[in-house]
């Protein structure tokens, strides 16, 4: 497999390892949020009777 290599979560700085696994997850957040807040606009455009 070209390109792969292994990143220790064990050694270098704490910063640089906090952030790479910070950054996905706050994209992940955000995506999640995204998603509830289209949802529920377009539950909101139904009214009261379907």
């Amino acid at each position: 497999m070209r390109g792969s290599r292994r990143i220790s979560l064990t050694d270098g700085p704490v910063e640089r390892t906090l952030v790479r696994l910070a950054v996905p997850i706050m994209f992940g957040l955000v995506s999640i949020i995204l998603f509830n807040v289209v949802d529920t606009f377009y539950i909101g455009m139904l009214g009261a009777e379907p």
